[in-house]
């Protein structure tokens, strides 16, 4: 019952995302470009995205991984409880050097999730779902590096 939130595989969620994303209109302060008549939208790098949206806890007892700066300081994350992530759509979660889930990640919108999950393997994490065909522990994607 706890996953009754989550509608469809994540693949169908991905996808439905990227869908999404190609039929949203930009505007040219939002860094937009017109390809072949199609309108892309760019995120400038120093973007920050809204806390409604993505929420982030740390794990109790769990070392903080050396990294985890860049992952704060991209989407401004600030400390929440496991319940506020688990109460979001889609829940990401980050490993240490150790192999433990040390950060958890909740998005409600599978836009958020995309951009979540493309940052992170900007940024030379792996994710060890991308070829899973379900979620693991309730965890959508699991980062490490």
């Amino acid at each position: 019952m706890g996953q009754a939130k989550q509608r469809g595989s994540r693949e169908e969620r991905i996808a439905q995302a990227a869908l999404k994303a190609e039929t949203v209109s930009s505007t040219p302060e939002h860094g937009s470009s017109e390809v072949g008549g199609m309108s892309s939208k760019r995120e400038p790098e120093d973007t920050v995205y809204d806390m409604t949206s993505i929420t982030s806890t740390l794990l109790a007892g769990k070392e903080v991984a050396e990294f985890d700066n860049e992952i704060t300081g991209k989407f401004g994350l600030e400390e929440g409880s496991m319940d506020a992530v688990r109460d979001q759509r889609m829940q990401v979660g980050i490993r240490n050097s150790k192999g433990e889930i040390y950060r958890a990640i909740g998005v409600t919108g599978l836009g958020e999730f995309l951009s979540v999950v493309q940052y992170l393997a900007e940024i030379g994490l792996v994710d060890e779902l991308k070829d899973a065909t379900g979620s693991r522990g309730r965890y959508d994607a699991i980062f490490s590096a």
